[in-house]
């Protein structure tokens, strides 16, 4: 009876730090979640801001890392290229009129906006990897 007592209290016990391990990993999800989804909300001038937040998030289960990382190839090269853009406008609008024909500072601005072009291009081709990888986190996790 003894031996069959210490069988069971050993299963709970196991059963318990699972389940511990579990909410852990459903709270980090949820905290991954939260952070790509105000991403995704954000307007352009603050997605720079709120891809870094997904950044800062913390993970340990392998699932939920690899998710964070898909997310912040995207959100990482959309912020930074729409940040770049927006640089190159404001340039554009203020200082362009004031330059002399051939003006460095004016093909440095040519070259800012074909990067801002390619991390688009990249924050673009990476979306599905992020929604895909998000899709399974919530399904696994339950969340929402």
């Amino acid at each position: 009876m003894r031996r069959f007592a210490h069988t069971v209290w050993g299963s709970f016990t196991l059963a318990l730090a699972l389940a511990g391990c579990d909410e852990s990993g459903r709270k980090e999800a949820a905290l991954l979640d939260r952070a790509v989804m105000a991403y995704r909300e954000a307007d352009n001038p603050r997605k720079a801001d709120t891809a870094r937040a997904i950044e800062t998030v913390p993970c340990e289960r392998k699932d939920i890392c690899a998710a964070k990382a898909a997310c912040i190839v995207t959100a990482k090269a959309t912020g930074d290229g729409l940040t770049k853009k927006r640089n190159v406008e404001i340039f554009m609008a203020t200082e362009l009129p004031k330059l002399t024909p051939g003006d460095p500072k004016a093909l440095e601005m040519l070259g800012e906006l074909d990067a801002a072009e390619k991390l688009l291009v990249t924050g673009r081709d990476s979306v599905a990897a992020c929604d895909d990888a998000m899709r399974t986190l919530r399904k696994t996790y339950s969340l929402r």
